[in-house]
């Protein structure tokens, strides 16, 4: 009776496990994303030319305004498109600061970020009312907020708060019409 009930009772446990192990390796959505560390290596790579030191391109006025501003995160980086609305390449400065100054009035400017990017754009932002803030967040993985501070004399600065001093890359990028130009604002994860 006894050795019975131990076959049956060990024939009841390896069904378990079986049906266990089935459920793991099957249960999970095709679609599922799995991080593995070539993903990570994938970032690094990435990113690796990227910098922290100021970056300057190109002193040039733009003829054109800031028309409009877009965000998105990606997998290595969280990404800040801000379009004018002239082909002209146009000038910029981006660098790490410990305070944004505003244009014109010289008065440091409240950003929220544990570290601040000052950006300077050299082109006018539009009067036409357009989405010019993001954030607060600290749902983003590098992006904690962008704030407009000022436009004065055809040169707008904007505040850039990230989480924490991570390396950044700006370039232009010409719209698919030569009619716009994009400065683009890239902040590693």
């Amino acid at each position: 009776m006894q050795k019975k009930l131990l076959i049956i009772i060990v024939a009841i446990m390896t069904l378990v496990a079986v049906g266990m192990v089935t459920y793991m390796l099957y249960s999970q959505p095709a679609s599922a994303p799995k991080v593995t560390n070539r993903s990570i290596a994938d970032c690094s790579e990435t990113t690796r030319s990227w910098r922290t030191s100021p970056q300057i391109d190109n002193e040039t006025m733009s003829r054109g305004e800031i028309v409009d501003i877009r965000y998105g995160q990606h997998d290595c980086f969280d990404r800040i498109v801000f379009e004018i609305n002239s082909g002209d390449l146009v000038g910029y400065r981006a660098e790490y600061v410990s305070a944004v100054i505003g244009g014109g009035s010289g008065e440091p400017v409240e950003v929220a970020g544990n570290s601040l990017i000052q950006l300077t754009i050299n082109a006018p932002a539009t009067s036409d009312p357009h989405p010019t803030d993001f954030g607060p967040t600290q749902d983003w993985n590098a992006l904690h907020q962008i704030k407009r501070v000022s436009s004065f004399e055809g040169v707008t600065t904007y505040g850039i708060g990230v989480n924490k001093e991570t390396p950044f890359r700006i370039f232009h990028l010409p719209g698919k019409d030569g009619e716009r130009m994009r400065v683009v604002l890239d902040l590693a994860h």
